[in-house]
């Protein structure tokens, strides 16, 4: 089976990649603008934004998975992003899509975001309404749209559409990897009040999301799944449960800093696709999550 996996490098593509290396006879290759720390496996240089690029490396390989992790995260509410982030998140997906459907996919996964449901009414629902608070959430929701129509007549592609992702080495500038930060080394977290809601998935549940689509791609083609548990809670609530399991305190300022300019104040999501078209349940809960994200890494 030979895989191709854009973004292979980024958080949730690192835990896909061990996922994958337990399985037999797997062939990955990494479509990547830079190597990182998988040596034995296949690297392509290129940008998915640019059409030769994407077209040399899908041909070169000839894959029969591909796994589209690649995109540009950054949340921030300017409306100068969205040209940038259109370029990366919408063209480069439909580079992909189009050059994949050229050559006999059998399965095209991608990963979505609670972010495009924006303020909409909870919990998610993926027949629901879209209204996207940031340029990262609109381009999200044109690209998932983007792969579910290719699924639905031209290929079987596929979104798995995640909540907030988690785990251990996490490098973004999310609130489970500041509240990281601050844990280790004991500076206060400024934030706003924290009676936003969130719902958390720890990247395990993410990375076995993604296959688990994948294996059941002639279910789910076409189709936008929301991947979580349906646990709504404020960041307040999260706090208590990471300092339950650290035995920590004191370690995030509520109330510091104001809500960001149009805060999606709410983001839970309903869970009946996944459970009636993936057969997949999450299984890691989030004070688990938490233990691992917190302690049992730091003894590593």
């Amino acid at each position: 089976m030979r895989i191709l996996i854009t973004g292979g490098g980024g958080f949730l593509g690192r835990r896909l990649i061990q996922e994958l290396l337990e399985r037999a006879g797997v062939e990955i290759h990494i479509f990547s603008r830079s190597r990182n720390e998988y040596p034995n496996l296949e690297y392509h240089q290129g940008d998915i934004r640019d059409i030769e690029d994407v077209s040399r490396v899908v041909y070169r390989v000839a894959p029969q998975w591909i796994f589209h992790l690649a995109a540009d995260l950054r949340r921030a509410r300017d409306a100068r992003l969205h040209r940038e982030l259109m370029g990366t998140n919408v063209k480069g997906t439909l580079n992909l899509l189009s050059v994949a459907s050229e050559i006999g996919i059998k399965a095209f996964v991608t990963a979505g975001s609670f972010e495009e449901y924006g303020d909409a009414p909870v919990p998610f629902r993926e027949d629901g309404p879209l209204r996207p608070a940031s340029p990262y959430g609109a381009s999200k929701a044109a690209a998932s749209l983007l792969v579910a129509t290719y699924g639905k007549s031209i290929m079987p592609a596929t979104v798995m559409r995640f909540p907030v992702v988690y785990g251990e080495n996490q490098i973004n500038e999310s609130f489970m990897h500041k509240v990281g930060k601050t844990l280790a080394t004991g500076e206060v977290f400024l934030m706003s009040p924290g009676d936003q809601t969130r719902e958390f998935l720890h990247v395990d549940d993410a990375a076995r999301a993604l296959l688990a689509a994948a294996d059941n791609i002639s279910a789910c083609k076409g189709e936008i799944v929301n991947i979580c548990r349906g646990e709504e809670l404020t960041l307040l609530e999260v706090e208590r449960l990471i300092a339950k399991v650290t035995g920590r305190s004191g370690f995030i300022e509520f109330g510091a800093t104001p809500h960001r300019s149009n805060e999606q104040m709410r983001y839970s999501g309903a869970n009946r696709k996944m459970k009636e078209l993936l057969g997949f349940e999450p299984t890691v809960s989030l004070e688990e999550g938490v233990r691992k994200t917190f302690l049992e890494a730091q003894r590593r």
